[in-house]
C-alpha cells in the first residue's frame, strides 16, 4: 500500500501519508524498521566477511576458533550454573 501511495503521489515513505496526517507515523515507523533491518543485515555480512578473511589469513596454521575446547568447557559450566539459578 505504501508503495502504491508513493508511486501515485510521487513522494517518499513519509510524505506519501500527507493525505491523512494521523497516518504519518506509519511512514516514520516504516523508515525506522527498514533502517534496523538493514543494520542487522550488514552486521551478518560483516560477520561472514570476517570469518572469510580469517580463514584465508590463517592458511597453513590453525584457525583462531579451532582450539576453543577449553573455553567451551567453561561456557558449558556457566550455562549449567545459569540454568540452575533460574530453575531453583
Amino acid at each position: 500500500m505504501e508503495t502504491a501511495l508513493g508511486q501515485f503521489s510521487r513522494k517518499g515513505p513519509v510524505g506519501c501519508w500527507d493525505f491523512a496526517p494521523a497516518m504519518r507515523g506509519i511512514g516514520i515507523a516504516s523508515v525506522i524498521v527498514s533502517f534496523f533491518g538493514a543494520l542487522y543485515y550488514v552486521m551478518i555480512m560483516v560477520w561472514g566477511g570476517l570469518y572469510l578473511v580469517h580463514s584465508f589469513g590463517s592458511i597453513g596454521s590453525r584457525l583462531p576458533w579451532s582450539d576453543d575446547v577449553g573455553n567451551l568447557i567453561y561456557f558449558n559450566k556457566f550455562v549449567i550454573f545459569f540454568l540452575h539459578s533460574i530453575l531453583i
